[in-house]
């Protein structure tokens, strides 16, 4: 009886292991480039003009140095400096919990 019984216990587990893997290794499906461009398309309502410059604003607000842009086209060229100094590494690392 415990023989059978540890059997149908390893059976179980070896099932319930293979739908972990199974799960696992399902592929992602790919997009199209349109189903992409609908993921980050994003409208306001609001005039062309304004939000182009809303837009430069907020970039300049986090930090980026506007290179340059077109608004005809809608090409904002930006660029990131992402050295920190020393003090604010280490405030990083306090928020973080990585301070030994």
């Amino acid at each position: 009886m415990k023989d059978n019984q540890k059997a149908i216990y390893c059976l179980v587990f070896m099932l319930f292991l293979c739908l972990i893997i199974s799960e696992a290794c399902t592929p992602e499906p790919k997009l199209s480039p349109m189903q992409i461009r609908q993921i980050t398309t994003k409208l306001f309502d609001s005039d062309y003009e304004t939000v182009f410059r809303a837009c430069l604003t907020v970039f300049q607000d986090q930090g980026y140095i506007i290179k340059n842009t077109d608004m005809d086209s809608g090409l904002i060229v930006a660029s990131i400096d992402k050295e920190t100094s020393a003090g604010s590494q280490g405030f990083q690392r306090l928020l973080l919990g990585y301070v030994s």
